[in-house]
């Protein structure tokens, strides 16, 4: 015979610190106490586990509507993003050490999926040909990085509060997607259980007969549309 110990959530206290399942009668008496959140009504569970689509529907269109709104917010970001990219290439002459926003990509982060930084853009000679290429700039005290001397001068306050803003949408989007990163690792931690969570599910179905109010419990009731 297996024994497993199971902890159910919001149960009484016997199950909330794992009672192997012997079932005693003590717990039989107490497991319904004012502390269920189940409801009984003609012997149905009113609140019971959303397991087949038509039940599931509210729960999914939820996930749906966040979604949507999820990417909604990430691609306003994105975008005005792009038009503070657009302003500081307007604001700065096509010179050595101008900032600007590039969107790059990496394979181990978002799947591959673009995302911008800030860069410095320079200028170096190889051979007899002049090439652009650029470095990665932190986002802390970007503004303290904008030169405001020489042909920098003209619209070196603009670029400021372009850096600044531009600074502060990209935390705004981290911190968008780090909601997203720790939803990924509960769902993978969990995922890791799926196996006992089966086994659980698959011993309390045999065991139901065995339970001191099983004949009387409501879900032992047939509906009425039985």
């Amino acid at each position: 015979m297996i024994d497993v110990t199971i902890s159910l959530g919001h149960r009484p206290n016997e199950i909330a610190k794992g009672l192997p399942m012997t079932l005693e009668e003590d717990y039989a008496e107490k497991a319904w106490s004012d502390t269920s959140d189940e409801v009984f009504i003609d012997g149905q569970f009113t609140g019971y586990a959303p397991v087949t689509p038509d039940v599931a529907a509210p729960l999914l269109t939820y996930f749906s509507d966040l979604r949507k709104r999820f990417f909604n917010a990430l691609l306003e970001i994105d975008l005005t993003l792009q038009s503070y990219g657009q302003a500081l290439d307007a604001l700065q002459p096509r010179v050595n050490e101008k900032l600007g926003l590039a969107w790059i990509r990496r394979a181990d982060r978002y799947n591959g999926a673009r995302y911008p930084v800030v860069v410095r853009w320079l200028m170096r000679k190889f051979g007899d040909k002049h090439q652009w290429f650029y470095t990665v700039l932190p986002v802390k005290d970007m503004p303290r990085r904008v030169k405001r001397s020489g042909p920098f001068a003209k619209g070196s306050e603009m670029t400021r509060h372009s850096v600044r803003r531009v600074a502060e949408l990209m935390e705004r989007r981290q911190k968008l997607l780090a909601h997203l990163a720790d939803l990924r690792r509960a769902v993978s931690a969990l995922e890791e259980h799926v196996t006992l969570m089966q086994a659980e599910r698959e011993i309390l179905s045999k065991r139901l007969p065995e339970m001191p109010y099983y004949t009387g419990s409501a879900i032992n009731k047939p509906s009425h549309d039985s």
